[in-house]
């Protein structure tokens, strides 16, 4: 993402007086060596096609989401949610990705998403 300057502290980085940018660059630096854990508790690497259709709602970001901007949040923005729906359409999984500027319509809200899903009708 554009401006992710956060998850340094996830992988060790964290040390007083060290700021979260800071502790990002040194993940980066070190993204190779990394690269074995970032792919084991990265969601997006577990996607199979037994997993079960996805809805994610990012109804609180004020801003649509676009590839390669800056984001308000970076790790909860929609893009992140826009790449593992891709990823599991990919396996033939149902994934809804609903933000500002595309909104769900499909299914209307999350709500209404997991009583289709689950049968409660």
């Amino acid at each position: 993402m554009a401006n992710s300057e956060y998850a340094g502290h996830a992988f060790g980085f964290m040390a007083e007086g060290r700021s979260r940018k800071d502790e990002f660059e040194l993940l980066l630096a070190n993204r190779e060596k990394l690269l074995p854990l970032i792919n084991e508790y990265s969601p997006i690497e577990w996607v199979s096609q037994d997993d079960p259709p996805i809805f994610m709602d990012y109804g609180r970001e004020p801003e649509p989401a676009e590839f390669g901007a800056a984001q308000r949040d970076p790790t909860h923005s929609p893009i992140n949610g826009m790449m593992l729906a891709e990823k599991l359409k990919d396996v033939g999984v149902e994934a809804v990705v609903s933000y500002k500027g595309k909104e769900d319509k499909s299914y209307g809200s999350i709500s209404a998403f997991l009583i289709k899903k689950l049968g409660a009708e």
